[in-house]
Order: structure tokens, then C-alpha cells, then sequence
């Protein structure tokens, strides 16, 4: 339990939070252990009165306030010690504001303070009721597999219980993958519970979870695609699904995403004629740039750009009457389409960074784990090139020096302190993604290894010092209270950082010497 030799209370009346009639409230600082909490008190007074009041040697109304809310924290701390409640600051102040102190801090406290917090990012627009749904059901399995309640006291968990879970789990036939997702939302109930000082332990800690092997990608090949394509179908609503399927594998759109397309969404490009959609996603706010494939024209043009609507309940139990009726052996659902997309352009040679754009991926790796697979007769095909002497058309040789140098230049140009607004996340990937393809072409060209050196060692350089100007400018800003720059500031020093791990994993020895 912790000492209350640090303990200290101060109370504030701030200028900038004075409402129109020039009354700001009165706010308890708690200070425990170097961890301070604010809680703002009922009585709300003038700032230059408070001032006037707490400096003032006689005995007035607002210091006898301040000294009534001192000794109830006093009391509160006391009785907090007397239930073998440990003495944080948050703890004191969760007490303060439900005036009472609880005997325990229970399950039901611990995964209310988790749900909360997912509810607020729902509310914000920050995930989607999908995500915060899958909360409630881990809390849910928790309960399921230990026969708890909301009443248990969460200070009686312990690793025997994670166990539980686990075996809960596999025990409804969950892969490990699926699994891994429960206890990832359980961890982070508990860690929240930890560090906000609820609970003395918390029953993860040293606990490895497991993510089970990576599953296989699922796609359509050209011939399924084309076997479902032109296949008759006379039900006018299993007619509709095929052809919401066929514009997923045309366009790469998540479910969600395709749902809430409208007409006016779609665009044109003035020069090829090309058919595209630009938006943000529904999951992750990613700006994405889907570009409709060919054949996706005379679906669109059929309904007038206007697609038919189902829920996703709906959609993936109409597609598995059209798995039926088409013969096809893979399982269909609203997300093979997707994969489908990113695959196809994947074997036709796209690079990984233009499709993550195309998709809104925050990074290529997603894209590559998750989404990209290579055909054999793409193997085949590269290979035999190889052997005919023949290199692949990504793999270039002979890089300019002066295109790796403009590249990294561009970049620096795009992530400058200015009043110009910052390029989108997915825009940043592609010009890093640039930059580490140049370099790496640079390294395996023998004849051009001081110019990589030179190169690598500039970009580092660079972002070494930017980094560096990047924290002292957000100290000042932050200081100054310009938040809006204060954001923009993390998000360059965000994206530095980034770039900056992405040279040390390609050249570890070069990146020490040139830092």
C-alpha cells in the first residue's frame, strides 16, 4: 500500500476556465507519489477573488471552504486505508465523486472503466460498433469461464484464471487466432485497472499470448471470379449479392465501406477515363483511393452507380447460396472480395505501397501479411525469367543518385513546420516507402556503394536533426497553448520516427555509423 509521504492537496481557481460571468470552479489538485488528479469542486468563484482570499492572513468564506474540502479528503484517505484500499490518486478521487468509499474494487468497476472508455471512442467516431461490441463479449466469455460475477472483487484474479479462459475458449471450438483477440481486450482491462492503481497485480503480467498459426489467404482467382461472373442467375436478390461481390473483387472496398457508397461517390479521371472513389474508412479513418477495375463498369453502369443495400447478416448468408449454385469450393464472404482486389493487382505486378493506397492500409506490411499472395504461375513465371537471364520489372539497377536525393528531399518538403497542412498517413507511406525502395536498389547495385552510403547517411541525418527540432518546437507550442500545432507537430515527429526504424531494420551497422 502506498505512503502518504507525498501526499499533498492544493486547490486553483484558473483564469481560462472562467465562464461568461467571470466564475471559474475551484479545483482540488491531489498530488500522491508524484501522481497528480484534478476534480473540480461545486463552488466556482472569481480567480482574482480566490487569489485575494488565499493570500489574504485572516480567516475568510473561500479558505474555510478549501480547509472543509482538505480535512474530507483527510477522512476519505483514512477510511480508503481502513477498507485495504490502495491510497492512489485516482482512487481518492473516484471516492470523492461517488462519496462513499467501496470495500472493493469489483469486476463489474473494472470493466465498466474499459467499456466506458470504448464507448467514448465509439461516440467520437473512433471505432465502430463492431470493435466495442467484441469488449462486451470478452467480458462476457471472462464471466462464462470462472463463473464470475460483477460483484467479484478484481483483486481475487489471478493467472489460474487467464488459464480458464484459454481453455473456455478452445472448449467452443475458437481458433487460437480468435482467441487471442479475447484475451488481448481482457489484457487491457486489467492493465487499465493496474495502472490507474485498482488493483495491486494484474493477472497478465508475464502471461504470453499466443497469436496460433498465420491463417492462408482466401481469394478468387481469375477463373472463379469469371466462373461467377457468368453464371445465370434468375433471383433478382441472389442476382444482387453476386454482383456486390464482383464490385469488392473490382474494387477492394470493405463491407462497411461499399454499404455506404452513393452515387455522387463516384468520379471519373479526365485523362484515361478511369472510374475511382475516394473517401475515408469506416474502421480506420485511412483516406483510401479505390480505382474500379474494367469490369466493374458495366455492374455500376447497370445500376446506375446506385448499388442495392443488405446487411451484413444478409450478404454473407445470400453468399453462400451463391457458392452453391456457382460451384465454387471456397467459402465466400463479404471480406474475400477485398482480398481478392489486392491479390489480383498483387500478381499483375502493382507495387505493394500503390495498393495499400488503393485500399487504405496505414502501411504495407498490413498488406502483406494479411491480404497478399502470389499465384504459383506468378513463381513459375519469375523464376523462369531469372533462369533466361531476364530481371524482374520491380527490381531496377543503376538508381540515380539524384532520384534518391530528390526523393528524400520531397519528403523532408512535405514534413515541414508550416502553415501547409501535413500529406494524409497513407500519403507519408508511399513517399517512405519511395525512399527505402531507392536505397535498397542503391545497396545491391556493387558499382553504387557509396553513393547508398552517402544517401542513407543524409536521410538519417536529417531525420536525426529534424526529430530534434521537432521536440524542442512542440515544448514551445505546447508552452504557448497552440494545441492545433501541437498535433501537427506529433504527427510529423510520428512519422519521422517511423522512417527512422525503416532504415535501421534495412541496415542496422550503416545506421549506427551515420546516426
Amino acid at each position: 500500500m502506498a505512503t502518504r509521504q507525498t501526499f499533498d492537496i492544493n486547490f486553483y481557481c484558473r483564469p481560462s476556465k472562467a465562464n461568461k460571468k467571470g466564475l471559474a470552479p475551484i479545483e482540488l489538485s491531489i498530488v500522491i507519489n508524484k501522481k497528480r488528479c484534478y476534480l473540480n469542486l461545486q463552488r466556482k468563484e472569481r480567480p482574482e477573488d480566490f487569489k485575494a482570499a488565499m493570500a489574504s492572513k485572516k480567516t475568510n468564506a473561500i479558505k474555510s471552504y478549501c480547509e472543509n474540502q482538505r480535512r474530507l479528503v483527510d477522512d476519505y484517505a483514512e477510511r480508503m486505508a481502513f477498507a485495504d484500499i490502495e491510497l492512489t490518486a485516482d482512487n481518492l478521487k473516484e471516492c470523492l465523486k461517488r462519496q462513499y468509499v467501496s470495500k472493493a474494487y469489483s469486476l463489474g468497476d473494472l470493466w465498466a472503466d474499459i467499456i466506458g472508455n470504448e464507448k467514448q471512442k465509439l461516440i467520437s467516431g473512433d471505432i465502430v460498433m463492431a470493435t466495442y461490441g467484441k469488449y462486451l463479449l470478452a467480458k462476457n466469455a471472462f464471466y462464462a469461464a470462472n463463473e464470475f460475477t460483477d460483484d467479484t472483487p478484481a483483486q481475487s484474479v489471478d493467472i489460474q484464471h487467464v488459464n480458464n479462459l484459454q481453455f473456455y475458449l478452445r472448449e467452443q471450438g475458437l481458433d487460437q487466432s480468435t482467441i487471442y483477440n479475447y484475451h488481448a481486450r481482457t489484457k487491457a482491462a486489467f492493465t487499465l485497472a493496474f495502472n490507474r492503481g485498482k488493483i495491486k497485480a494484474n493477472p497478465y503480467a508475464g502471461y504470453r499470448i499466443t497469436k496460433g498459426e498465420k491463417k492462408d489467404i482466401v481469394w478468387l482467382e481469375p477463373d472463379e471470379i469469371k466462373k461467377i461472373a457468368n453464371k445465370k442467375i434468375d433471383i433478382p436478390r441472389l442476382a444482387n449479392v453476386r454482383d456486390l461481390l464482383l464490385m469488392q473483387c473490382y474494387t477492394g472496398l470493405a463491407y462497411k465501406d461499399l454499404d455506404l457508397l452513393q452515387k455522387e461517390d463516384f468520379k471519373v479521371n479526365p485523362k484515361d477515363g478511369q472510374i475511382y472513389i475516394e473517401k475515408k474508412r469506416v474502421k480506420t479513418k485511412e483516406k483510401f483511393t479505390a480505382i474500379v477495375l474494367e469490369e466493374g463498369k458495366a455492374i455500376l453502369e447497370k445500376y446506375d452507380y446506385e448499388l442495392p443495400h443488405l446487411t451484413n447478416q444478409k450478404y454473407n448468408a445470400y453468399l453462400k447460396e451463391i457458392q452453391d449454385i456457382c460451384g465454387i469450393q471456397k467459402r465466400l464472404h463479404t471480406h474475400i472480395g477485398r482480398t481478392t482486389y489486392v491479390c489480383t493487382l498483387y500478381n499483375k505486378g502493382v507495387k505493394e505501397s500503390v495498393i495499400a493506397k488503393l485500399v487504405g492500409h496505414s502501411t504495407t506490411k498490413t498488406t502483406l501479411k494479411y491480404y497478399a499472395e502470389m499465384q504459383k504461375e506468378t513463381l513459375f513465371k519469375a523464376v523462369q525469367e531469372a533462369q533466361n537471364g531476364k530481371r524482374p520489372a520491380t527490381e531496377k539497377t543503376g538508381t540515380n543518385l539524384d532520384e534518391v536525393n530528390a526523393a528524400i528531399n520531397d519528403y523532408f518538403d512535405k514534413t515541414v513546420f508550416k502553415d501547409t497542412p501535413v500529406p494524409s498517413n497513407a500519403d507519408l507511406v508511399v513517399l517512405e516507402d519511395s525512399i527505402v525502395a531507392l536505397l535498397t536498389s542503391l545497396k545491391q547495385d556493387r558499382k553504387a556503394q557509396d553513393a547508398y552510403r552517402i544517401s542513407f547517411a543524409k536521410c538519417n541525418s536529417k531525420l536525426s536533426q529534424r526529430l530534434g527540432f521537432v521536440k524542442k518546437t512542440i515544448e514551445r507550442e505546447r508552452h504557448a497553448g497552440n494545441e492545433a500545432n501541437v498535433k501537427k507537430l506529433q504527427r510529423i515527429q510520428k512519422t519521422h520516427r517511423r522512417l527512422q526504424k525503416t532504415l535501421e531494420q534495412l541496415d542496422p551497422r550503416t545506421y549506427k555509423f551515420s546516426k
